[in-house]
């Protein structure tokens, strides 16, 4: 079962059929029962976490507390998200580390991650990207055409961000500060967030996904599409490039259908745009083993 402090929300209901059932509790000597410890110092520490985590506010405390009272050092993977944050968090998902997305969680506390859809659209949405290619999902890939100094960020299966100068991956790679902090932070000179930013100022054109077809065995290939979106409502920064993007409508990213085993080094790509067209196109590919990225 899954335990809950409080019935779930109506937009989670009815719950699916495909889920684990759900029951409230906050009798914890029941819990403790039905947790199946037999040993009494096994009863004593579910009983001692429970109570750590009923007083724990912060969201991702509570798991935290669980492992510290176990005494087992805890583990950063960097594809779980605990998502501590308020508003929009299409900048925090279109830099996503380096590393396999696992899971997403407090989404009934962010905004729809696409455009014109409720967060169960949304969800729904990028699970098609994902079975796909779960080892792509999210994964960025940056690279440049130099002749119109654009720089092109890829969030596999979420979004293309194109830019009309030439920045450094180390700079694309931070997110584009677009969401809030999860707590009013009371003093201004505390760090609002774990991670480094960007001021959302250097606004792209955005593009999110649209559709994936059928992965077509004869050719090997993914194509997904990514249509135009409004850009987030920051000021645009003074310093925009001579070549713009905006009558770019749509973007076509081609991806091998073999599945990446390994992650811990980016994909290049090559970018493809035909005048008089307003429909660029990105080729996902290994980087050359003396290829510099820039």
């Amino acid at each position: 079962y899954l335990f809950f402090d409080k019935p779930p929300p109506a937009e989670l209901l009815p719950w699916p059929s495909t889920s684990p059932p759900f029951r409230i509790s906050d009798d914890t000597s029941k819990l403790e029962r039905e947790s199946k410890h037999e040993a009494p110092i096994m009863v004593r520490m579910v009983h001692s976490i429970l109570e750590t985590v009923r007083e724990e506010e912060g969201g991702g405390g509570g798991g935290r507390f669980c492992v510290d009272e176990f005494g087992v050092p805890l583990t950063v993977e960097k594809g779980i998200h605990q998502i501590d944050l308020h508003g929009d968090i299409s900048g925090f998902l279109s830099a996503h580390p380096q590393s396999l997305l696992l899971s997403l969680h407090h989404f009934d506390f962010v905004n729809p991650i696409f455009p014109s859809m409720d967060r169960f659209q949304s969800t729904t949405h990028l699970m098609k990207a994902a079975n796909a290619d779960q080892s792509r999902l999210l994964q960025q890939t940056i690279c440049y055409q130099n002749q119109r100094n654009w720089s092109i960020s890829v969030s596999w299966g979420y979004s293309v961000h194109i830019y009309d100068r030439i920045y450094p991956r180390s700079m694309l790679k931070r997110p584009l500060e677009t969401f809030m902090p999860w707590m009013e932070m009371k003093d201004p000179k505390q760090p609002a967030f774990m991670f480094n930013t960007r001021w959302p100022c250097e606004t792209p054109t955005v593009f999110f996904f649209e559709s994936v077809p059928k992965v077509s065995s004869a050719d090997n290939l993914i194509v997904t599409t990514y249509s135009r979106s409004q850009p987030p409502s920051y000021p645009n920064c003074p310093w925009k490039g001579n070549h713009s993007a905006d009558h770019i409508s749509r973007v076509q990213v081609f991806s091998t259908a073999t599945k990446r085993k390994d992650v811990e080094r980016s994909e290049c790509c090559d970018i493809e745009h035909l005048d008089g067209t307003n429909t660029a196109g990105v080729k996902l590919r290994a980087c050359k083993d003396d290829e510099i990225i820039a």
